[in-house]
């Protein structure tokens, strides 16, 4: 540097020290200080939604998360409250602030240009939308694009996915084919396409104004010559009263009707009857069709709802093999190939140890498990074809037994294993339930057995 006049050294340096401290900033420097952010709205104060979609009509659904939104426009029908409640959450845990500036104009290449985004507009008590933004193409991290309408500017934003908001019209439109409490279920009516007929039904007992007052008996039916599962009922009255359809399709879709597979009819305890019809029609997916009686459209759901109902009676035996509680056992009681084991339950302390073998360390925690899971236990399956001998549970079978405070018992009869589907399952059965033979998990079983510190 002979080159530089001393001046021009001076003059350098200068700039050099100047430069530099353009890259020192001070601790409590923002780099987004200046990014704009999406108003605070609460959810319950959101009363109408409008969402463009590129060059499509204008959704536009009115109400509230608590009476439910409707549809106005392009068409009138209910809209689908629980996709809205998750989409305004979003606006309600506090000002939701870009992350970054990305560019500006370029709209297209974001997918934020006329033709590709998707305006999303939340009112409240105004004219005029306390949020808006429109959404392009997705980021990774649960990121988009984003931008402010009459603003060229690219920003990256946690708004949601771009799926969240772009939907067909017709997809915002309410897809609950039922919602009515199960617990108010008095009768469930099954009619297949073969004629037979099963009737499930229980009788009020007292209140029965709400489902958390409402008492009932026991599930029966006048066509089991057994006692029915009151899990598997239960189960079979929920899946048909909080039912969700996967689409909604117009009503002149051809769903299989003509004749259908199956009509189930559900009356609620106040006399309101649902009857639902499933076409004998499957989807690639293995979704089925449904139709509603007093509604034109037709349904996309799972197919799994279908096949509950088509189930033989003998499906729905009852499969509770025990139902006592924990402090009521005095004795527990394991024998088997390995021998005997007897764990006792102090009358006072509620604490186990074992009595046989005497002075074995006890895991009080798995013991407790093991006689909750037993007080409990209801089978995965029955098995109609099986016989005692075949099932390995009539000649000295491991068993597993509890002697009640009152000094009467009962015992679970463990059989053979057998692999269904690369699942194991071992033969079960009670004395008293005899001829028929159950299927039990075989981790069940090693979950039992782990109380007495044996693994298998």
């Amino acid at each position: 540097m002979s080159w530089l006049t001393d001046k021009s050294k001076i003059l350098l340096a200068a700039a050099a020290v100047l430069g530099g401290l353009t890259f020192i900033q001070p601790a409590n420097f923002d780099p987004n200080a200046d990014l704009p952010s999406l108003a605070e709205v609460k959810r319950a104060e959101v009363s109408r939604i409008e969402i463009t979609t590129g060059q499509e009509e204008t959704v536009v659904m009115e109400g509230s998360l608590d009476g439910g939104f409707q549809v106005i426009a392009p068409y009138q029908a209910p809209a689908d409250t629980i996709a809205l409640r998750p989409l305004l959450a979003l606006f309600e845990r506090g000002k939701t602030r870009m992350d970054v500036a990305v560019d500006t104009g370029n709209l297209a290449d974001y997918g934020l240009d006329d033709a590709q985004g998707v305006l999303v507009e939340l009112f409240t008590d105004s004219d005029e939308p306390a949020v808006s933004f429109v959404v392009g193409q997705d980021r990774p991290g649960g990121a988009s694009f984003v931008r402010l309408p009459g603003s060229d500017v690219v920003y990256r934003g946690k708004v949601g996915s771009r799926a969240r908001y772009a939907r067909a019209p017709l997809e915002w439109r309410d897809k609950m084919v039922t919602q009515v409490p199960a617990g108010l279920v008095q009768e469930i009516r099954i009619e297949p396409l073969d004629g037979g007929k099963t009737v499930f039904e229980r009788l009020p007992e007292g209140d029965i104004n709400s489902e958390s007052s409402a008492k009932f008996g026991n599930w029966s039916s006048a066509q089991a010559e057994f006692p029915v599962d009151q899990k598997s009922i239960d189960a079979l009255a929920k899946s048909l009263t909080e039912l969700r359809a996967g689409r909604v399709l117009s009503p002149d879709f051809d769903g299989g009707f003509d004749p259908p597979a199956v009509v189930a009819k559900v009356l609620m305890v106040d006399g309101e009857q649902i009857t639902l019809t499933f076409g004998q029609r499957t989807s690639e997916g293995g979704a089925v069709f449904l139709k509603r009686s007093d509604r034109d459209e037709v349904y996309l759901v799972s197919g799994s709802v279908r096949d509950r109902l088509l189930r033989p009676i003998l499906a729905y035996r009852n499969r509770i093999l025990f139902n006592f509680e924990r402090l009521d056992v005095r004795d527990y009681i394991l024998q088997d190939e390995l021998g005997r084991a007897v764990l006792t339950q102090d009358s006072n302390t509620n604490m186990w140890s074992f009595t046989q073998p005497a002075n074995m360390d006890t895991d009080v925690l798995a013991v407790t498990q093991s006689v909750n899971t037993l007080g409990d236990l209801r089978a995965d399956a029955i098995d109609p074809e099986i016989s005692q001998e075949d099932a390995g549970l009539s000649d000295n079978p491991s068993t597993l037994t509890v002697r009640m405070r009152d000094a009467s018992t009962q015992s679970l009869l463990i059989g053979n294993r057998l692999d269904i589907n690369g699942t194991s399952y071992t033969y079960v059965t009670r004395p008293e339930l005899l001829p028929n033979i159950y299927l039990l998990r075989t981790d069940t079983l090693t979950h039992l057995r782990a109380g007495f510190n044996r693994s298998e």
